[in-house]
């Protein structure tokens, strides 16, 4: 499969929404579509020069970080098929090798984009919305989940499915059920190990050489990019109006103390989070009302916040140096924004 790029000019606002503490607005953007549509995922490319967007209407965004130019845009809707929302993107993990975009569609598929070639490989999964994807940190295998509740584990190379996850041991040996509604978020925290959470309050820990689920987490009711991972810390953001971050050690599944990590967030539903690369501090998104705001991981102390966001924010992401920061969200809407450090701020 081939695809068509479209080369727009990405439209920089002046600046009408402020950002304060360790934030600053740098590029205020739209990604255009003909119907106003969300931008449900954002990530940095490994080198953090680019930027993909993930919208509604199933087109991805690809935008030069340091001008904010639209370079392409990528179409995900397949030939006689609805247009239906692209939801979740990443980057192949090596930034030596050629760019390649990997894509959840609710439309049931998986794409590849090779952005050298120009070739799109697209699977599909018989009767499922493909809600998110990840790489393993070594890029030799992907994993996809959504509707149907299967954590499917492929090749990267042959783009095939090599297992299908479902359920998992406890720590007496017995079945577990795996997850029991929708699955919104895959992360591999080692190239064999695959979080993923969802609607039923549980995170999977994934064993991806057994097939199984290894360990259970408790508590979090994840409906976007709302899982990341530092070490065996797993950073958790929860779609409610309270106790909306948690933190856990996958290694040993105990929930570690955090309760004044989302003191700060009010009663703001969370979508995204992330941690930035020292680990220090948590970056999150939300809705009901808006916010995008970073706190300290210690004490939940805000160190750099978007005052009253006029739209609802669903995605977010941390540059690789940990200098910038994404998040997108309603009405096309995708910020830019420099992460300032104590002295720049003096």
């Amino acid at each position: 499969f081939f695809f068509f790029v479209l080369n727009t000019m990405a439209v920089g606002k002046k600046e009408e929404t402020a950002a304060e503490g360790t934030l600053r607005i740098r590029l205020d953007l739209r990604c255009k579509t003909n119907t106003g549509e969300t931008v449900f995922s954002t990530r940095f490319s490994p080198a953090g020069d680019m930027l993909a967007a993930a919208l509604g209407d199933g087109s991805i965004h690809l935008f030069n970080v340091e001008e904010g130019k639209s370079q392409r845009v990528l179409h995900t809707k397949m030939q006689n098929r609805e247009e239906r929302p692209c939801t979740a993107v990443r980057w192949r993990p090596n930034k030596a090798d050629t760019p390649v975009i990997l894509a959840a569609c609710s439309n049931g598929s998986v794409q590849l984009f090779d952005l050298g070639s120009g070739q799109r490989t697209c699977v599909w999964e018989t009767d499922n919305e493909v809600l998110s994807v990840d790489y393993a940190p070594d890029a030799m295998h992907f994993a996809s989940v959504g509707r149907d509740r299967i954590v499917r584990l492929y090749d990267e190379k042959s783009a095939k499915v090599v297992s299908e996850m479902q359920s998992g041991y406890d720590f007496m040996g017995n079945v577990t059920a795996g997850h029991n509604n929708r699955i919104y978020a895959a992360k591999f925290a080692e190239p064999n190990v695959l979080l993923t959470g969802g609607w039923d309050k549980t995170i999977q820990v994934y064993d991806c050489r057994t097939g199984k689920s290894a360990r259970v987490l408790y508590g979090a009711k994840v409906s976007g990019d709302g899982l990341d991972v530092r070490q065996t810390v797993v950073l958790a953001a929860s779609c409610e109006k309270s106790n909306q971050l948690q933190l856990f050690d996958y290694g040993s599944g105990r929930q570690l103390p955090a309760e004044a990590l989302p003191s700060n967030v009010g009663d703001s539903q969370l979508y995204a989070c992330k941690f930035e690369p020292a680990g220090n501090v948590v970056w999150t998104c939300g809705t009901q009302p808006s916010c995008v705001l970073g706190v300290t991981r210690e004490d939940g102390k805000i160190v750099g916040r978007v005052v009253d966001p006029p739209h609802p924010m669903y995605c977010l992401d941390v540059a690789p140096d940990g200098k910038s920061l994404a998040c997108g969200g309603g009405h096309e809407k995708l910020y830019i924004m420099d992460i300032l450090s104590p002295s720049q701020i003096a």
